[in-house]
């Protein structure tokens, strides 16, 4: 205030509200690289009230700018901060600040209710040598420069007739979290669009549609939390002290004798591609039961035809590859101390006969929680690679 006695009647906040004409606004938000226009005379000619310039470079007192109209155009100059005195109000204050306005499009007009004598090719102009290639098309351009001239100064988009078809990202979003498989078409019915406006907004938010895959069973709310605790420990485990390294697994897998691959086939609108028949699960197959670690491969046993895995089998499979252990890792006690084993809970691997070896062995289990193929490297590492490499392959013994 420039009257300190008004300066009870009148508090800092409330002023600091004022938006006044000819005045910038108390807070003023800029960067390199906006357009301003300046509102007071500076320097005449070359400062004058209503010129537009670049922000070139900023300071706490004083800003550096790019004249961007007029005859000295393309030449830098200094705005510094200096006091502004509103006149059209009751009372006097003063403000230290830039007399400069950022000039968005509603600046086109000029400041002060003066008028732009230029058309859309000078204004889109201006604008391109403010923002380069962000700056709008020339059509924009025309169509702007035609409401500006009907009176029309509302840049708001006009409502379309019809049916309403906004809706807000965060409703899609609530949708798919509720039930992740709805088509489009039912997206668009509950949110009363187009099913083309949801195809383009799903694209945008990088949604894209995948086939499921199949699992042995639905896992129930407890063996939920028992698989997420277990990753947990695991996890926490490894931030600990690094062990993944260390794992020695293994696993059971049947190998079929033929194996067909399906193929990709290019066909005529409205034809059915070429089918391949899956391998038949009843046709000749042999059951391989492999451990392995980092290095590769510690030992595997092919079993006898219609043979399967049973817990004694599996007791003097391990027994087998704690001897094959001190055979092609003979560095791993010394090093290690533990073997650190991973294997599923299937039935034959959690046998009483099997936990006693264990035990015997003095190997370190690692927890691992029922129905959870996708955490058991075998399952998503190594099978799945032997599946790619034995694709096309056929057998006869």
């Amino acid at each position: 205030m420039v009257d300190p006695d008004e300066s009870v009647s009148y508090p800092p906040e409330f002023l600091n509200s004022l938006d006044l004409s000819g005045t910038p606004s108390y807070k003023i938000v800029l960067k390199v690289g906006v357009p301003v226009i300046l509102i007071r005379n500076i320097d005449p000619p070359r400062l004058c009230n209503g010129t537009r310039l670049c922000i070139t470079r900023m300071g706490t007192n004083v800003l550096q700018a790019r004249i961007l109209t007029g005859s000295f155009r393309g030449e830098e100059v200094l705005i510094p901060r200096i006091p502004i005195i509103p006149n059209d109000l009751p009372f006097n204050f003063r403000r230290l600040q830039f007399p400069v306005m950022v000039a968005f499009a509603m600046t086109i007009n000029k400041s002060q209710g003066q008028t732009l004598q230029k058309g859309a090719t000078d204004g889109h102009r201006l604008l391109c040598e403010a923002y380069s290639k962000h700056a709008l098309s020339i059509k924009s351009c025309e169509y702007w420069f035609l409401r500006f001239k009907s009176g029309d100064f509302d840049t708001r988009d006009k409502e379309r007739g019809g049916r309403p078809i906004k809706f807000e990202d965060a409703e899609l979003e609530a949708l798919l979290d509720e039930d992740s498989s709805q088509t489009q078409e039912e997206l668009a019915e509950t949110l009363g669009v187009t099913q083309q406006a949801i195809s383009n907004r799903l694209k945008v938010m990088g949604r894209g549609q995948k086939q499921g895959n199949w699992v042995p069973y639905e896992l129930k709310p407890g063996n939920i939390e028992r698989r997420i605790c277990t990753c947990e420990l695991l996890l926490k485990r490894q931030n600990r002290k690094g062990f993944l390294h260390r794992i020695v697994t293994g696993d059971e897998k049947w190998i079929h004798y033929d194996n067909p691959k399906r193929k990709k086939s290019w066909v005529k609108p409205g034809h059915a591609s070429t089918s391949t028949a899956k391998p038949n699960i009843h046709g000749k197959k042999l059951m391989l039961c492999i451990w392995w670690d980092q290095l590769g491969v510690i030992y595997y046993e092919l079993l006898q035809p219609n043979e399967t895995i049973t817990g004694e089998r599996y007791q003097q499979q391990l027994m087998r590859l704690s001897r094959a252990l001190k055979i092609k890792r003979p560095l791993y006690a010394k090093r290690h101390g533990k073997v650190i084993y991973q294997h599923d809970n299937a039935r034959p691997h959690v046998a009483k006969v099997v936990k006693e070896t264990l035990e015997a062995l003095q190997w370190d289990v690692l927890p691992h929680p029922l129905y959870s193929p996708d955490i058991a490297p075998s399952d998503y590492h190594m099978f799945r690679s032997m599946t790619h490499g034995l694709a096309e392959q056929h057998f006869t013994s």
